[in-house]
């Protein structure tokens, strides 16, 4: 399957540090790229997978589900920690249930995480119950990519969101309730309409992890 021009995978080998990054649902490592090219100068080794069924046909990732996603994530951990002494994760919206969901999983082995805008529950309960009988009924609904409050910014996203591929998110969800039990602070953009997930602008965040903390200019999340 052809992928979209620009939301190919993207890694770099540097130094003995590792950032895995994840992407959001129906994105495509495009919307993180900036994020993990400004590592890779710094001298980090970095990972940013494509998640089974995105960046190339919302018909294709009608076929995946949540746990096609944490598999290829959970693979690129793996890859990037056989040649890292340190491993942070770092997710944007679903990338960010991703990342908690990985942290839950492999505990001290992940040193840090960074979560904008995490999606880690529904907007709506009564939209998410619509989902379960649309899914037998509809293929997709409209589409959420490039709905980004930056003037200019184009996400290599889908017009089209697969309702089945949707219909499986509160299962992500579920499993990632309990969270990590080394309390990871996320940021949330004070635009988001949700403040859990979606579509925000992230106006000057501070973001921390394991005593560090970090300040995020202007920062853009997308679902």
């Amino acid at each position: 399957m052809p992928v979209m021009p620009g939301a190919e995978a993207y890694a770099h080998d540097g130094g003995p540090t590792g950032v895995l990054l994840c992407h959001g649902f129906t994105g495509s490592p495009q919307s993180l790229r900036p994020w993990a090219e400004y590592l890779a100068d710094a001298g980090l080794s970095v990972s940013l997978p494509r998640l089974p069924g995105h960046g190339t046909t919302w018909q294709e990732m009608a076929r995946t589900r949540w746990e096609d996603w944490f598999a290829e994530v959970n693979r690129a951990f793996d890859e990037l920690r056989s040649r890292s002494d340190e491993i942070f994760v770092m997710g944007l919206s679903m990338g960010g249930c991703l990342a908690l969901r990985l942290a839950e999983l492999h505990g001290t082995a992940i040193r840090g995480l960074v979560l904008v805008n995490p999606s880690l529950t529904a907007d709506s309960a009564m939209m998410f119950a619509a989902i379960r009988v649309l899914k037998f009924v509809v293929p997709s609904v409209k589409g959420i990519a490039s709905d980004i409050k930056k003037p200019g910014a184009v996400e290599a996203g889908y017009d089209r969101t697969p309702v089945k591929a949707a219909a499986s998110l509160p299962g992500l969800w579920h499993e990632s309730a309990a969270g990590p039990q080394c309390g990871p602070e996320h940021s949330t953009g004070r635009a988001d309409p949700s403040g859990s997930g979606g579509v925000g602008c992230c106006d000057e965040p501070r973001i921390s992890f394991w005593g560090v903390s970090i300040q995020a200019s202007g920062g853009y999340a997308m679902l």
